[in-house]
């Protein structure tokens, strides 16, 4: 049986980061805000009774519900801009990887160049469409790899290596 580590690369550490921060800044006072309802701070007791007590204080209650507004926009918003489980993307409309290969193509350096583009995700799209090769690795998105020019191993077998060995040789 095959079985894989943990490894601690960069992005583990960023989405481990990102966690506690959230449980840190989000669910934590929400938690504690929720415990404190139903605990008498004389006794420590829990009942229904110091609920109601609790938030009939119309600041707690407010409290209660900012937190979950807040909550839920986040929630809301990682769905809506997230590319990947562990990425943010927040850019204007003109902002893409297509559009900053279109500019570069544009520099004088880079006008008589070929470009390969290699792209796994939704993002990469228009990239891979303005590059004069568009290349997606075995385990990229479905719809990435409809519009790649040529498939590649998979991002876990050394997708780099079989690019430059085996893609560009047929390219030159």
């Amino acid at each position: 049986m095959n079985k894989k580590l943990l490894t601690w690369d960069f992005w583990t550490f960023v989405t481990i980061s990102s966690v506690a921060v959230f449980g840190l800044f989000l669910m934590y006072p929400l938690f504690s805000l929720f415990i404190s309802s139903f605990q008498d701070p004389a006794t420590g007791v829990f009942t229904m009774e110091n609920f109601s007590k609790f938030f009939s204080r119309k600041y707690y209650y407010q409290s209660l519900i900012n937190s979950m507004w807040v909550t839920t926009c986040v929630t809301i918003l990682s769905i809506m801009f997230f590319s990947a489980v562990t990425y943010l993307e927040i850019v204007g409309k003109q902002v893409s990887k297509g559009n900053m290969l279109g500019e570069l193509l544009n520099m004088e350096p880079y006008r008589l160049k070929k470009v390969i583009a290699v792209g796994d995700f939704e993002n990469d799209i228009e990239m891979l469409q303005r590059a004069d090769c568009g290349v997606a690795p075995a385990n990229a998105q479905e719809d990435v790899k409809k519009i790649a020019d040529r498939l590649a191993v998979s991002n876990d077998d050394d997708v780099i290596h079989d690019i430059i060995y085996r893609i560009v040789p047929t390219l030159l």
